[in-house]
C-alpha cells in the first residue's frame, strides 16, 4: 500500500503547487515503493538537470575504476594531455580545483542551432574543450560547486572511453535499462513535446522552453554535455535509484559495491564543503534532504527541480520530479520546500504524524 495520504499530511498540496505547477515524488524504503505521487500539470519527461552529473557522469567514472581505466587520485592531464599538471580527478568531484562556479560559456559557443549538422553537438564540444583549457584555477577557502569541473570530467570520459558522450551515455542506458532517459541531441527530440515539462522561458531563444534543454551552455553545446542535458521520465529514474541500491548493498548491481561505497562517502571536511566523489552530502542544518536523513545520506539536486536522496542507514531512496523554474527561474519558493518534502517523506515512512 502507498503511504501518499501520509505523505501529503505532513506538507500542504497547495504549499507545493505554489512552488511548481508540476510535481512527482517517488520513495521506496527497504527495497519497496511507498510513495508514488503527482500532483499538478501532469507530463512524461523532466528536464532533470544537474542530476546529469550523478546520473550519467559520476556514474560513468564509477564503472572506468570498476575497470581499472580510471583512477580518481590521478591528474587530469594522465587522461587529457594539454590540460594543466596539478589537478587531480578528485578535486574535479569534489570541486575542489579552484574554478568558478559557472560561466556564459554560450557567449563563445553561440545558440545557433544548427541541427540540420550531424556533427552539430560534437563540433560545440570541441570549441568548448578550447575555452576549458583557458579556466582560471586558483585555491579557495572552501570547495566551490561548479559546472566547469563536470564539463572537464565529460573531456576525460570521451578520452578515456574513445567515444563522443552522446554516443557514451546512450551505451550506458542501454546497459542499465534507462529506457527513458536521454538527451536531445542537436536540441532536437523524437517524443512529442507535449510529453515534456516545460521549464523556463527564455530570452535568448525568444521563446518558452519545452523539450529543450534548461541550461543555455548545454543548449550552446547542441544538448549534450556532462554536467546537464539529460531528460528522463520516474521509471528510469527509479531503475537507476535501484541498481545503485543493488550494487551498493548487495554487490549485485552494474558496479561493485567498493567503488559505490567509495564514491558516496564524504571526502572533504565539513569546513571545506559537504561531498562524496560526485555526490552532494547533507549539510547540517540547511540540507535539501531535510533534518532526518542520515549524515551518511547521498545523492544531488537539480535546478529546475529535480532531486535524488539516498539514505543508505534507513534504505530510503527518493527521487523529485518539478518544474519549478516555469515560468520564471525568480519564483523561489520550491528552494526551502525541498527539505519539508524529504521531511514528509520520512515521517510517512516512519509513520510519524502532523
Amino acid at each position: 500500500m502507498l503511504l501518499n495520504d501520509d505523505f501529503l499530511s505532513h506538507i500542504y498540496e497547495d504549499e507545493i503547487l505554489e512552488a511548481t505547477p508540476s510535481f512527482h515524488v517517488l520513495a521506496y524504503e527497504f527495497g519497496d515503493k511507498k510513495i508514488d505521487l503527482q500532483l499538478g500539470d501532469r507530463f512524461k519527461l523532466y528536464d532533470i538537470a544537474s542530476l546529469t552529473k550523478i546520473v550519467f557522469t559520476t556514474s560513468i567514472l564509477m564503472e572506468f575504476v570498476d575497470e581499472g581505466k580510471l583512477d580518481v587520485n590521478d591528474d587530469v592531464s594522465d587522461y587529457w594531455e594539454e590540460f594543466p599538471e596539478g589537478i587531480s580527478v578528485k578535486d574535479l568531484l569534489v570541486h575542489g580545483a579552484g574554478h568558478r562556479w559557472w560561466a556564459p560559456l554560450y557567449e563563445n559557443l553561440g545558440m545557433d542551432n544548427a541541427n540540420e549538422k550531424v556533427d552539430f553537438y560534437l563540433n560545440k564540444w570541441d570549441q568548448l574543450e578550447s575555452l576549458l583549457l583557458k579556466e582560471q584555477r586558483g585555491q579557495n577557502e572552501k570547495n566551490i560547486y561548479s559546472d566547469i569541473d563536470f564539463m572537464i570530467l565529460g573531456a576525460i570520459a570521451k578520452r578515456i572511453a574513445g567515444k563522443d558522450l552522446y554516443s557514451l551515455f546512450t551505451d550506458m542506458a542501454n546497459r542499465w535499462g534507462l529506457k527513458n532517459c536521454f538527451f536531445n541531441k542537436n536540441n532536437q527530440c523524437d517524443f512529442a513535446k507535449s510529453d515534456f515539462a516545460p521549464t523556463e522561458f527564455s530570452e535568448q531563444l525568444g521563446r518558452l522552453l519545452q523539450a529543450e534543454v534548461h541550461d543555455e551552455n548545454t543548449y550552446s553545446l547542441g544538448g549534450v554535455s556532462s554536467h546537464a542535458g539529460l531528460f528522463s521520465d520516474m521509471k528510469s529514474i527509479e531503475q537507476w535509484m535501484m541498481l545503485i541500491r543493488n550494487s551498493y548493498y548487495y554487490d549485485a548491481g552494474p558496479i561493485s559495491q567498493k567503488v559505490v561505497e567509495k564514491f558516496s562517502e564524504r571526502q572533504i571536511s565539513g569546513e571545506k564543503g559537504d561531498w562524496a566523489l560526485g555526490f552532494m552530502m547533507p549539510t547540517p542544518g540547511s540540507a535539501s534532504s531535510g533534518q532526518y536523513f542520515s549524515s551518511n545520506s547521498f545523492g544531488h539536486t537539480g535546478f529546475t527541480g529535480t532531486s535524488i536522496w539516498m539514505d543508505p542507514d534507513n534504505d530510503i531512496f527518493v527521487c523529485v520530479l518539478s518544474n519549478r523554474v516555469c515560468p520564471t527561474r525568480e519564483n523561489k519558493k520550491f528552494v526551502p520546500l525541498r527539505a519539508k518534502i524529504h521531511d514528509a517523506v520520512y515521517l510517512a515512512l516512519k509513520g510519524s504524524k502532523k
